[in-house]
């Protein structure tokens, strides 16, 4: 083809024998080539923080699955107490996540609102870097950052 080889020339009166085979073997060896996973990694957050940021203000809309726990106190009766209110009621035992809702409404000092955003909204980056994690058996960080983005 017609231009290949003034490149393949310049491309041997300007690289050293070293510097051209780390170029074609993707390795710089500098920060150049942590430029795309910081990138990546920055609009991720950016895009996190931005399209979340109305859900750190206020207080989370009531749909769906997302109704508001009640306090820390009202949790530990429930899971410690032998009946059970939901549906027609019943004597059964309380699953343990009243436990944990409300020892850890306890530890916020009853602030089960701040629970409930830790919970929902630490779950997008716990499951980014499950994302990352997971994808490390495809062997190239560019479909790991594919994966992540995904």
């Amino acid at each position: 083809m017609p231009g290949s080889a003034r490149l393949t020339a310049f491309l041997r009166g300007q690289l050293a024998g070293e510097d051209r085979t780390r170029l074609l073997a993707g390795d710089s060896g500098d920060l150049a080539s942590l430029r795309l996973p910081l990138m990546v990694w920055a609009a991720i957050i950016l895009i996190l923080v931005v399209g979340t940021r109305h859900l750190f203000s206020s207080p989370f809309p009531l749909i769906g699955e997302l109704a508001p726990i009640p306090g820390p106190g009202r949790m530990l009766g429930q899971f410690f107490s032998g009946w059970r209110g939901s549906g027609l009621g019943s004597e059964s035992p309380a699953p343990p996540a009243f436990a944990l809702l409300g020892f850890g409404g306890a530890a916020l000092l009853g602030g089960v609102g701040l629970l409930q955003k830790i919970l929902v909204l630490g779950m997008l980056p716990v499951g980014v870097l499950g994302a990352h994690r997971l994808a490390r058996q495809l062997g190239s960080p560019r479909a790991r950052l594919v994966a992540v983005v995904v």
